[in-house]
């Protein structure tokens, strides 16, 4: 045995030798005739090998080279554990010889499964979240008996839960278990062998879980035996959603106890503390770096085109090409609109919620099959749902960890694939153009609000349907429980609430987990073709507005509300690029003060509000990116009251800028709102549905609220972080060149807005965010009887 570089001195680790130098161990080898080179790094932590040619043996090899000894030799009783650093050729080369490989994060979270933790696991796209809770959930559930319901794995989508059924049957039947679908779409007769032979694995989502605790049935019976619950992609569950999904957890613990959980995701930066609030309870957590599919990517902004404009000739080189493409867009009207303006030189549909099951599946079967080239879609296809090989992903601006999961839908059938992100226009879009580095560091905040009083209400009144509120529910929940007495869902003595007839017509009929407040349904020739939530519903179906669906431009006839809300639409002619916008009024009204800290100096109210939203008109878009309109009124003017929470300051006066001219300071005031809405985006993760806001006149009172009803978590991820959207918002108004008085929609202008974008003061608005950047004082003030709110 020779030695290198075994002579430290204190100052000489790793010189010229060791793992990050082998030339000296490779020269010596070769030229010495020796059998077997090896390297140490410093610490003895790390290996290199050199072969008898000279040739260096990297980690990778290493693996491959002792796992397939043992293999032969009959020696390897488990998987082969690899880095996040190991490269697609290990894996493929260790597949080729039937040798599993298992990740680091696989190992570690198998291990905490095993000790009886709950887990939440954080793992970018394909790098095997599903096996690294599957395997030791299998390993558990089996030595517990059998036909009995023990393990739930809970899809946001009835079509993701279905793509998932292989893959978990496939395990289940390995350990001697059974693996099944029950969702809404199950058929009678596999439903009653369901019920009558109850699978070990249940496969499902939360909507039939609500609704079947609800009815107390046979399916509900199932229940009572569950031990682990697994929550994939849970990054879906913000918001309203998220916030029904925690009460349902905690619904399904009274009925079978205590529960070991799972929750994974590709997207969240903070999931043990997300996963712990949706859960209701504590999360380990365990993570993984890194990216499996070949996919190069590039950022790019349109010059002198509409962004949309961009994203449709990419897709029709990528398409032509023969490079099957999916187009994110981060709302169904841009999703619709792509799809609208490509079609005719591509085959392409749109995919997007709100659209009826039937249709959303036959345009992932004409994908899968090859009958279109291209799907613009939504968040609806950002999930793992099987629509073949995905060769080019062309999205959005959207947080960075969102934009790597729509990107790993390419690449993942070996050949390479290709992503851009595609800025545009927007205030959000040009401040990354202009600061790139940025993008990567920027992380959402997943959100929910477990307190939410209009959720707390309806799921105590379910609780008391799944199983009668001992006394000490009651009282653990009086305020809710006082609620639904008082809005006729319960009834009945003390420790003795039932459910009314008229609360389970409620409950069953009008409630939806996924969105409160109601919704307009939507028919096309007599046939319902979707449904859009309230209240963002009026203003997209109000008589006159042109409403798109199926890549195609539709007018709204008529619209029946606000008993049975209904809208009738009609299609326009195809090539249709006219647009409309609600004129809107919102009305806030404070309930209630939650709580207050000092932005900079600027105090910060977080508060439960009472909305009144008036939709009193309309203007017409020649084009879909126009930001000014021919403005229309309603015949009828369309109202909706609904309650929920949100923020209010008083932004500092612009005095250097507009001096005492009110209706500049109310301009100042309104540009400083639509930019803080914009700048908090991409930094809170808010969807542009996901807030609303409007400013007092020239009073500088400023309010911004959860668009659902009860409140999302959305407001208050934006109170917990005010301090980095001020400084996001300033930095956009004063990034942009433009020179008008009311900005532009780089800046100033939104897309949303409720004013026709009237009423706006750049220079105005930029004095104001600065000064509450350097520390100016102000607290919230009633705005005075002139001060009329401008959303």
């Amino acid at each position: 045995m020779t030695l290198l570089g075994a002579a430290p001195d204190g100052r000489n680790i790793n010189r010229d030798c060791g793992t990050t130098s082998p030339a000296a161990l490779q020269r010596a080898v070769a030229e010495g005739g020796a059998d077997l080179g090896i390297a140490f790094d410093g610490d003895g932590d790390r290996v290199l090998m050199v072969a008898a040619d000279g040739r260096l043996v990297d980690g990778d090899e290493l693996l491959f080279i002792i796992a397939d000894g043992l293999h032969r030799r009959g020696g390897l009783r488990g998987g082969v554990v690899g880095t996040e650093m190991s490269n697609l050729g290990l894996e493929t080369a260790l597949r080729e010889r039937g040798i599993t490989r298992l990740y680091a994060h696989q190992a570690e979270a198998a291990r905490l499964l095993l000790a009886g933790k709950s887990v939440a696991i954080e793992a970018p796209t394909a790098f095997g979240k599903t096996e690294a809770f599957l395997v030791p959930i299998a390993h558990l559930a089996a030595s517990m008996p059998r036909a009995r319901t023990c393990a739930i794995f809970a899809y946001p989508t009835k079509a993701l839960a279905r793509d998932q059924l292989p893959k978990i049957s496939s395990v289940a039947v390995s350990a001697g278990m059974r693996a099944a679908v029950l969702d809404g779409d199950t058929p009678p007769p596999e439903r009653e062998a369901i019920l009558a032979r109850p699978p070990e694995m249940l496969i499902t989502n939360f909507d039939l879980l609500h609704h079947q605790m609800l009815r107390a049935g046979r399916i509900a019976g199932l229940l009572h035996t569950v031990r682990f619950l697994v929550v994939d992609e849970a990054h879906e569950y913000t918001g309203i959603f998220g916030s029904n999904v925690h009460h349902i957890v905690a619904r399904l613990k009274r009925l079978a106890g205590p529960l070991q959980c799972v929750a994974a995701s590709a997207t969240l930066s903070d999931s043990g503390r997300f996963c712990s609030e949706l859960l209701g309870q504590e999360m380990s957590v365990v993570t993984a770096e890194g990216r499996r599919s070949p996919v190069d990517y590039a950022i790019m902004g349109p010059v002198g085109i509409p962004r949309r404009r961009l994203v449709v000739s990419l897709a029709k080189r990528m398409v032509r090409a023969g490079r099957r493409t999916m187009i994110f867009s981060n709302s169904h009207r841009n999703a619709e609109l792509a799809c609208a303006e490509a079609r005719g030189s591509i085959a392409i549909e749109a995919h997007r919620g709100g659209l009826e099951p039937s249709r959303l599946r036959n345009v992932e079967a004409r994908f899968r099959t090859g009958a279109i080239g291209a799907i613009s879609c939504t968040s609806t296809m950002e999930l793992g749902v099987d629509i073949g090989g995905v060769d080019c992903v062309i999205s959005e601006a959207i947080p960075h960890r969102r934009f790597m999961q729509r990107m790993g839908r390419a690449g993942r059938t070996g050949r390479r694939g290709c992503a851009f992100l595609v800025l545009g226009g927007d205030p959000i879009s040009q401040y990354y153009m202009a600061n790139p580095g940025d993008y990567e560091q920027d992380e959402e905040a997943a959100h929910i609000d477990a307190s939410n009083a209009y959720v707390e209400e309806h799921q105590v009144a379910a609780m008391a349907a799944d199983r009668p509120l001992t006394a000490a529910e009651e009282a653990e929940r009086a305020g809710a429980v006082s609620r639904c007495v008082a809005s006729g869902l319960l009834a009945g003595p003390g420790g003795r609430l039932a459910l009314t007839a008229a609360g389970r017509r409620t409950l069953e009929r009008e409630y939806s987990i996924r969105g409160i407040g109601g919704a307009v349904e939507i028919y096309l020739g007599g046939r319902r073709a979707g449904r859009r939530e309230m209240p963002i519903a009026l203003t997209e179906l109000h008589e006159g507005a042109i409403y798109m669906l199926g890549g195609r431009a539709h007018r709204v006839a008529r619209l029946r509300y606000p008993r049975s809300p209904r809208a009738e639409i009609e299609p326009l002619a195809e090539g249709t690029r006219r647009q409309t916008r609600a004129i809107c009024e919102d009305w806030p009204e404070v309930t209630g003060t939650l709580g207050s800290r000092d932005c900079h100096g600027m105090r910060v109210e977080f508060c439960a509000l009472r909305i009144k939203k008036l939709v009193r008109g309309y203007v017409t878009l020649e084009g879909p990116d126009d930001a000014f309109g021919e403005p229309a009124e309603l015949k009828r003017p369309l109202s909706y009251t609904f309650g929920t929470k949100g923020i209010r300051f008083r932004a500092p006066a612009p005095a250097r800028t507009v001096g005492a001219d009110d209706g500049a300071a109310a301009g100042a005031y309104h540009a400083a709102e639509h930019v803080i809405i914009e700048g908090s985006r991409m930094i809170i993760g808010a969807s542009p549905a996901d807030l609303g806001g409007m400013s007092m006149g020239s009073s500088g009172m400023i309010y911004v609220y959860d668009g659902a009803a009860g409140g999302s978590g959305a407001s208050m991820a934006l109170y917990e972080r005010m301090e980095r959207v001020v400084a996001r918002a300033r930095d956009i108004v004063a990034g942009c060149p433009c020179e008008a008085e009311a900005g532009c929609p780089r800046c100033t202008m939104s897309y949303r807005c409720g004013n026709n974008n009237q009423c706006l003061h750049k220079a105005g608005a930029l004095e104001s965010l600065r000064r509450i950047a350097e520390g100016d004082v102000t607290l919230p003030v009633d705005a005075g009887a002139g001060d009329v709110p401008i959303v």
